[in-house]
């Protein structure tokens, strides 16, 4: 019989290979992880790194977010304050006015609380921030600039003029001419020998007669005759009888003015888009934002209007009329007796204005009463009921219009708007644009320099017929937020904070003159004193700037800051859970995994001292 020693190295391999996966079982339940080192599980590993690095952005996006949303608190609550020092403000202008039987000693007290209020408000604008962060005083405003996109050139506006060359600066041969100008006509002979500047001596002397007037070059070798008056409509006419100074003898000539007139495709400034009300864009860059507007009348913005030249080709009314006028403020009604002047309808009309929302021209010479909206777009209308008369409608009739928004074409879409304000949201451009209606056609050539209709207070309403663009070439300012967990413009958004400083705030023009809340101090063109009425028109639009700037806040609090705050949230807790799924421990299966190897453990330390005993049993027999 053959004897063999017991080899017990499976025994102790097998004893290391459970105590090390007992160790493992161990370290997942105490730590909570699967994977505790890169060995337990390398692919895994990175995806379970990059999920919780992707948990923690979307974390600290979302603490972004409130903290944004806390920052856009403390400036509407300090529009807030603003408003009610406006309504006070309104109170105290609209006390002064009531000059009946307010004093001056009265207007002087109102005065001093509204420079008060003036003051307090400016204070609010320069000291509301957080941290040191300025929030309301136009240094987080975003500002843009805009370029053309195809060029054009401007011919200013000029007199008509003609003139006469002699070398000699003498005439050579006896001149007869008649001269016509705006004013009339007049006759003129100059014989040989006589020099240029006789010559304009004795055209100047006629001048207010004629229209036309006389200068020579300083050389004293060119006569030229120029129109007092400017643009297409002045003309000079010279009807040559003796002689060819201007044209050959028994011919005439005329010369007529320009009136200002653009040259190329387009004058791009005209569509002059306010851009600071843009709340998001991709990382401030406005690069790219390209607005069209068509030229068509179809797309133009327009105001409600009616009109009648009551049938008479008069100035003054041919038969009682009594009207009422509706407008988005309210109605009023009017009634006129036979002889009124159309002036005075006009006149009486608008100091109803406020509270019916429509404004009175006093058209064509003043025959014709033109009813306007004060405002562009669809929302606005015009309404009158004709009682008795038939200035408008015939008796127990009435004749209404409403107005038309604005279509522009923002980077390929046509977008229509509010009256001349377009919101939009074109790929990584969101936000609202602001456009001026333009310049009517006592300044330029209205139907190249405007996207709206205008001319109301003029003989013809004129229509936008040309086309014009312009492109937002990039964009400065505002607050930026990350909102995102990643890089990249999709992560984050610009919101430009509103200027809320008195030069910025209540913007009006009246009768041409711009004015705002810093003209409401003592002194000032709009103080209390001089002009309550501009006063109150200014406050007004104050208070619906500072309303508009807090709805915005409000608008980009709820619909962009919330809505990210939620998305966010959610895509945390589904980023959370694809990590936990790959890397946290399965606690049952860890227990199960460690009691299974300790019992293994066991078993093995079992054999392992059995065998030990049967050796040394076997070696004490071997020894006796």
């Amino acid at each position: 019989m053959s004897m063999s020693i017991f080899n017990s190295g499976s025994i102790l391999n097998n004893l290391n290979k459970y105590n090390n996966l007992t160790s493992k079982a161990m370290q997942q339940l105490s730590s909570g992880y699967k994977i505790n080192t890169a060995s337990d599980d390398p692919a895994g590993l990175i995806i379970s790194t990059q999920l919780h690095s992707q948990y923690l952005g979307s974390y600290q996006a979302i603490r972004n977010a409130q903290e944004a949303n806390n920052v856009l608190g403390i400036a509407e609550g300090g529009l807030s304050q603003i408003s009610d020092m406006l309504s006070q403000a309104k109170q105290l202008a609209v006390h002064a006015a009531n000059s009946g039987v307010t004093s001056n000693s009265q207007v002087a007290a109102d005065q001093s609380e509204l420079n008060g209020i003036l003051n307090s408000i400016n204070n609010i604008s320069a000291t509301t921030n957080y941290g040191s962060k300025s929030l309301l005083n136009g240094t987080s405003s975003i500002v843009n600039t805009q370029t053309d996109t195809t060029s054009a050139e401007q011919t200013q506006q000029s007199a008509a003029t003609m003139s006469y060359t002699e070398a000699s600066g003498q005439l050579t041969a006896d001149q007869q001419f008649d001269i016509t100008g705006a004013n009339g006509t007049q006759s003129f002979s100059f014989t040989a020998g006589q020099s240029l500047s006789e010559m304009a001596d004795a055209i100047n002397t006629y001048a207010s007669d004629t229209g036309v007037s006389a200068n020579v070059s300083e050389d004293g070798t060119t006569l030229e005759l120029v129109s007092a008056d400017k643009g297409a409509a002045s003309a000079i006419t010279v009807d040559q009888t003796t002689g060819d100074a201007f044209t050959t003898a028994g011919s005439s000539i005329t010369a007529n003015g320009v009136d200002t007139q653009l040259t190329g495709a387009d004058q791009g400034n005209i569509i002059n888009m306010d851009t600071s009300n843009i709340t998001t864009a991709a990382s401030g860059d406005m690069s790219g934002l390209n607005v069209t507007f068509s030229g068509n009348a179809a797309d133009q913005a327009e105001k409600a209007y009616v009109e009648t030249d009551f049938g008479t080709g008069s100035q003054t009314l041919a038969a009682d009329q009594e009207f009422t006028v509706t407008g988005v403020n309210g109605s009023e009604t009017f009634s006129f007796a036979a002889g009124t002047s159309i002036s005075e309808v006009a006149d009486t009309i608008n100091q109803a204005s406020d509270r019916t929302g429509v404004t009175a021209y006093a058209t064509d010479d003043n025959s014709e009463l033109r009813l306007t909206s004060q405002d562009y777009g669809s929302a606005q209308s015009v309404t009158v009921n004709q009682a008795a008369g038939d200035a408008f409608a015939a008796a127990g009739s009435s004749v209404s219009d409403t107005g038309q928004d604005l279509t522009v074409n923002i980077n390929g879409e046509n977008v229509t708007g509010n009256g001349l304000e377009v919101t939009f949201n074109s790929g990584d451009y969101s936000g609202t644009l602001n456009f001026n209606a333009g310049q009517d056609s006592t300044a330029y050539d209205s139907a190249v320099t405007t996207v709206a209709q205008l001319d109301y207070a003029q003989n013809e309403v004129t229509n936008a017929d040309t086309r014009r663009s312009s492109e937002v070439d990039t964009s400065v300012g505002g607050n930026q937020f990350q909102l995102g967990e990643g890089s990249g413009s999709q992560n984050r958004q610009d919101f430009s904070m509103p200027d809320a400083s008195l030069n910025s705030l209540g913007r009006v023009t009246v009768d041409g003159k711009d004015y705002s809340l810093a003209d409401l101090f003592s002194g000032g063109s709009a103080a209390l004193a001089e002009n309550p009425d501009i006063a109150m028109k200014v406050i007004d639009q104050a208070i619906k700037d500072v309303s508009s700037m807090r709805a915005d806040i409000g608008a980009y609090q709820s619909n962009t800051l919330s809505a990210t705050t939620s998305q966010l949230e959610i895509a945390a807790e589904n980023i959370l859970a694809s990590e936990s799924g790959i890397n946290s421990a399965d606690m049952a299966e860890a227990i199960t995994e460690m009691t299974s190897n300790q019992i293994m453990q066991k078993v093995n330390i079992s054999v392992l001292q059995k065998a030990n005993s049967s050796m040394g049993n076997m070696l004490k027999l071997l020894g006796s």
